[in-house]
């Protein structure tokens, strides 16, 4: 996983860019933004591009355990609540 645009001699849209520059944590954006380096999935929770790792095959399970403890009316709150932790680093 990572963001190896730069590799492939490719900019970032303004959009993505964003969403990268607010996402991850100020101290990787440099290292991951310019280098195109790619993550395993440890490297990559510490670089702030999953918030969780499961061992293979378990994905299914925990995303139907994560999406049962919210009710259908909470994931408009969900995204609007996600997108503004985003905003705020």
């Amino acid at each position: 996983m990572g963001l190896n645009e730069v590799q492939v001699g490719v900019s970032f849209p303004c959009v993505a860019f964003e969403i990268a520059r607010r996402a991850l944590p100020p101290e990787r954006i440099r290292e991951v933004m310019l280098t195109g380096a790619l993550y395993d999935s440890r490297a990559a929770l510490s670089h702030g591009f999953a918030d969780e790792v499961v061992e293979a095959g378990a994905a299914g399970r925990a995303r139907r355990c994560g999406r049962s403890t919210l009710g259908r009316d909470s994931l408009e709150a969900y995204a609007t609540i996600k997108a503004q932790l985003l905003g705020q680093r």
